[in-house]
């Protein structure tokens, strides 16, 4: 059994030198001095802080105080749902206090709550605020740091910090948790304090300190100066308060006596006791009534009232047979006795049927109370059960937000989700649970570096049968589309302001299965690539390989021309293409090798291939490769392999929330255009920005839910800042967001 803790409070209050008993901006709520257990809001402590020119801070600060005692006890949710409504509604208030004051006369404030149950105690803090927990021996301040903290009230507005509470309509809210043991001390505190004396010398006056003289030694640090502080000093509960704390957290649940209720309604000469058997039931029914309810002790209560019942209806029964039928006469009292039975028999059948009556009303209104009662303790215990899976999770965001490690954060934050999830179960319309959850998934999305895509651009759709765009390729307001499913490739234009696609009267397909071109007939179209000058290539265009082996080339002036390419016969199975400074390169996964074609003088690539890899390396499972002058190869697996000049360079993806799941395309270019590596991961419905030697920098990921599901191809201009991107059988276009890692060096 844990120790159950109880509390001793004391002020510091000291106004124009003078020391007083009490603070005057201090609430205490204590329902008893024993610290709640496990249900409820706790013991609720807050000290506000008001500061500027009016003369009536105390009447303000007695005003906040009640509104905060009464909001967060009566707003839904658990303890940090209460906190953040209190602590808004103070807000609300000091600001309509303001309205009509002159800007001169405005207060602005601050203040710390501190909510204990058990041995939790959660800290919820908005404008200047400060709160220090001694705890084993060492002394935490809430917040650790803030320029409430090192700037006289006067400065607070003029330096421009977080806004306090009175100035504007919403206020930021920081909530914190800690654990608390017996020998533990909570300071509720001005800043003045932490002004007045450093934490070294704070935590000399109340760490194991009992509460008289830590007040005292709090005293001697204020030297006069104007303070209050509550102070909460954390006890274990003695030996003999242990019965009174039992009864205390005890749940009564009101006992209904089955048997009295048919003894009111059976006459009074007609009651019998009710038989061991029966008895035993009826205290079956109590026991069942007293334990958490499940189907079985629905069904074994319900049995045991039925019973109970019969076990009565046989007693009654037995009373009008032994009324009914003859006893043992002399021949003296037969005359007698036949006058008298036809008397007996008509007031005996009039009771028995009075009998019988009334154990027809008792025993369905029993079978009735106790199913209601039933019903009332199972959804009590549903209520219950609610509050704490809301609570648990509450918690579990508030330690979150206050981890020093992300993995530890992320575990807590994704408990929370799993708790929400079952309190939806039993309450699947809460508001409440619903923006618990956005609070949850947006401080999951900030420690995750999620940046959100509210802009999606639909720019085509690719709707016939067998359509299955899977390359996107852009060089200035030129785009380029390749469908593997239909074996076509399509060129558009980008309009003027660059935001749609430009609507010509010329038929967007650039080539197709099928087509004559040269002395080919054009096969399947296995990938394209832009080729870009270099190594003598004179200009910079787009190459498609098909089925066939021939490499076509589009020209915007000359059109389409089939180029030479040497030493096809080597080619087992291409399956990708790429460029670099107008070489040529061909992967071939089962020939588990890269082909390096310089550019040669007739305008192709005629010299034989240069094997490009030095090791060996397996090919099955490449997805999509990229090349910067190193290469990176993406395998369905989510692994990334880094090579240059044919050698393995690590590359190590890190810091990433979750693995790569079912990616299908990778992007990069020389530094000078591109800075960073680019995956689409459609496993996970995200885009995935590295630095080019692996670290993770941000994920982009769709507003609307499940645009992402089925990403296959994306072109990235950094320049630009804008993504094109292939997801199911639309091209989309989008703004890439500013932030961490937007234009910043890549690393290579």
């Amino acid at each position: 059994m844990s120790i159950r803790l109880k509390t001793a409070t004391g002020h510091l209050s000291i106004v124009d030198g003078v020391a007083r008993e009490r603070a005057a901006n201090v609430l205490t709520v204590e329902p008893s001095p024993l610290i709640p257990l496990g249900r409820g809001k706790g013991n609720l402590y807050v000290l506000v802080e008001v500061a500027g020119e009016g003369v009536e801070r105390d009447e303000i600060c007695q005003l906040l105080l009640e509104t905060i005692n009464k909001e967060y006890f009566r707003a839904p949710g658990g303890i940090t749902a209460g906190l953040r409504q209190a602590i808004r509604a103070a807000n609300a208030q000091l600001f309509r206090e303001n309205r009509d004051r002159l800007t001169a006369e405005r207060l602005i404030g601050g203040v710390s709550c501190v909510a204990l149950r058990e041995s939790d105690a959660y800290i919820g803090q908005a404008g200047p605020a400060l709160v220090y927990a001694a705890h084993k021996g060492e002394l935490t301040r809430y917040p650790e740091t803030s320029p409430w903290l090192e700037l006289p009230p006067s400065r607070w507005i003029d330096e421009g910090y977080v806004v306090p509470l009175g100035v504007r309509r919403d206020v930021e809210i920081d909530l914190f948790h800690c654990q608390v043991q017996p020998g533990d001390t909570i300071v509720l505190a001005e800043t003045a304090l932490a002004r007045l004396a450093g934490q070294d010398r704070i935590a000399r006056a109340v760490v194991y300190q009992e509460i008289d003289m830590a007040l005292a030694h709090l005293k001697r640090l204020a030297r006069g100066r104007d303070c209050s502080a509550l102070l909460i000093e954390v006890l274990a509960v003695a030996e003999e308060e242990e019965e009174e704390a039992e009864i205390l957290e005890e749940e009564w649940v009101p006992a209904i006596e089955v048997e009295s209720l048919v003894e009111r309604v059976r006459p009074e000469r007609e009651r019998r006791p009710v038989g061991p058997a029966a008895l035993e039931r009826v205290t079956a029914v109590g026991e069942a009534l007293t334990s958490r309810l499940d189907l079985g002790g629905l069904l074994r209560t319900m049995g045991g009232v039925l019973v109970a019942g019969l076990a009565v209806l046989g007693s009654g029964v037995t009373t009008l047979f032994r009324r009914i039928l003859p006893e043992a006469e002399t021949p003296e009292q037969v005359p007698t006795r036949r006058v008298t039975q036809a008397r007996r028999r008509t007031v005996t059948e009039a009771q028995g049927n009075k009998v019988l009556v009334a154990l027809a009303i008792a025993i369905p209104l029993v079978v009735a109370l106790l199913v209601g009662a039933v019903y009332l303790r199972w959804d009590k215990a549903r209520e219950a059960r609610f509050v704490e899976l809301v609570e648990q999770a509450e918690a579990r965001h508030a330690l979150a937000l206050t981890a020093s490690d992300k993995p530890t954060a992320r575990r807590l934050l994704h408990e929370a989700q799993g708790l929400l999830t079952e309190a939806q179960t039993l309450k699947p319309d809460d508001l409440a649970v619903s923006n618990l959850q956005e609070e949850i998934q947006a401080s999951l999305d900030k420690i995750n570096n999620v940046v959100k895509l509210y802009w999606l651009g639909a720019l085509q759709r690719y709707d016939d049968p067998g359509s299955n765009p899977g390359r996107v390729i852009v060089s200035g307001i030129d785009i380029y589309v390749l469908d593997r499913g239909t074996d076509r490739v399509y060129k558009y234009l980008l309009n003027e302001v660059g935001d749609g696609l430009q609507d010509l009267d010329v038929d967007p397909v650039l080539l197709r299965k099928g087509d004559q071109r040269g002395d080919i007939v054009v096969g399947d179209l296995i990938d394209m690539v832009w080729m870009p000058v270099g190594s003598g290539r004179q200009t910079s265009n787009l190459l498609i390989l098909e089925s066939g082996g021939s490499l076509l080339e589009y020209d915007p002036v000359f059109g389409l021309t089939v180029l030479p390419v040497g030493d096809k016969d080597k080619w087992r199975y291409p399956q990708l293409i790429g460029s670099y400074f107008g070489n040529f390169y061909l992967l071939d996964s089962q020939s588990n090798q890269i082909f390096k074609y310089l550019p040669t003088a007739d305008g192709g690539y005629s010299n034989p291939p240069i094997p490009w890899f030095q090791v060996d390396v397996n090919l099955a499972g490449v997805v999509d490769m990229a090349i910067d002058g190193y290469i990176y190869l993406l395998y369905a697996d989510g692994r990334i392999l880094k090579f240059m000049g044919g050698e393995p360079v690590p590359f190590e993806q890190t810091e990433l929330d979750e693995p790569l799941r079912g990616p299908t395309a990778i992007f990069t270019k020389p530094d000078e255009e591109t800075k960073f590596l680019y995956v689409a991961d459609a496993g996970n419905g995200r885009i995935v920005q590295f630095s080019k030697e692996g670290q993770f920098i941000r994920q982009f990921k769709a507003a609307e839910a499940g645009v992402f599901n089925q990403l296959k191809s994306l072109h990235v201009d950094e320049i630009g800042s804008k993504f094109y991107i292939l997801s199911g059988n639309t091209l989309y276009m989008a703004n890439i967001p500013e932030g961490e890692g937007a234009g910043e060096p890549g690393g290579q």
